[in-house]
């Protein structure tokens, strides 16, 4: 038999009982607190030695980011993603990548596709949080070929006035969540921002507790009004009893301008015990396991009826 010497000879061949479950490093519960050497810079959290992946990751298909950029100055990003998920927590300016340009405010959310260099400029200092799927085609060793969708953004007032109407709605209280999906119309299916990257703008009242539930995709949350005091947080746990309660649940703070890690399959709710209304932002690789048929999403509730 002609064989060529790049095929490869290494194969291996398991027993199907004790090998149907492999022992993947875990994802992490974990607070995501930027740090940041210059007054414009990127603070990254890769997580790839953990992860056991040899390119950066912060969960197996997503790597987050906080953008730190000075009043009259500008930063590039670049990366083989397909989607790039941007909060603006501070500051204004102008974003330019291949579909043109467009202003962006405190509290917009902006998706971008791929493209060669996405250019923020800002007219005062700013803070961005950054997601995007590099790590998912980095697994895969792929580039994207073009733009997957447009870019879209959605302003702060927009997302606000969503929230606020469908959370006066008289059975609002009794709802999991508060808050709004931002969907862009080539992803009304799956109800995501895109192909990949989906997002809820959550708001949590004081004294309310939003219910615990569980899902496949890991959350890359963002707290964009919270409580410096501890006062609003989230307890996450990988089990509940038979009533739906959390088994010796770990806490989180929202402290503003700070992210967290909701690992895949943990049961987690969200408390205010404060005097003002909170906001989280969690994004999420849900996008991709909806359209898979795979979010298997739970609720607590559900447990003790």
């Amino acid at each position: 038999m002609t064989r060529h010497s790049f095929w490869n000879d290494d194969r291996h061949y398991f027993e199907y009982m004790s090998a149907i479950k492999p022992e993947l490093p875990p994802v992490k519960a974990l607070q995501l607190l930027p740090a940041f050497k210059k007054p414009t810079d990127l603070c990254k959290f890769d997580f790839s030695a953990d992860l056991q992946t040899p390119y950066p990751a912060t969960s197996p298909n997503c790597l987050a980011a906080f953008a730190r950029i000075a009043a009259g100055d500008s930063l590039t990003t670049t990366g083989a993603a397909s989607s790039h998920f941007f909060v603006v927590l501070h500051g204004n300016g102008t974003v330019y990548c291949g579909e043109g340009a467009v202003e962006w405010h405190q509290g917009d959310i902006l998706t971008i596709p791929w493209d060669r260099q996405i250019v923020f400029e800002s007219e005062t200092e700013s803070l961005l949080y950054w997601v995007n799927d590099e790590p998912l085609f980095n697994r895969l060793q792929a580039l994207p070929q073009r733009p997957a969708f447009s870019p879209t953004i959605y302003p702060y007032n927009e997302l606000k006035t969503a929230a606020d109407k469908y959370n006066a709605q008289s059975n609002a209280a009794r709802r999991n969540r508060n808050g709004v999906i931002p969907v862009h119309p080539e992803y009304l299916q799956t109800r995501s921002a895109t192909p990949v990257l989906w997002t809820l703008f959550n708001i949590i009242q004081p004294g309310q507790i939003q219910p615990a539930h569980r899902h496949n995709s890991v959350a890359l949350d963002l707290c964009t009004q919270g409580s410096k005091d501890g006062k609003v947080y989230t307890l996450m746990s990988e089990r509940v009893d038979k009533n739906g309660n959390l088994i010796d649940p770990l806490k989180i703070c929202w402290e503003p301008e700070t992210a967290f890690i909701t690992p895949p399959g943990w049961w987690h709710e969200h408390h205010n015990d404060s005097n003002t209304p909170a906001v989280v932002v969690p994004v999420q690789d849900a996008g991709l396991y909806i359209y898979q048929r795979t979010l298997f999403i739970e609720f607590a509730s559900e447990f003790s009826k």
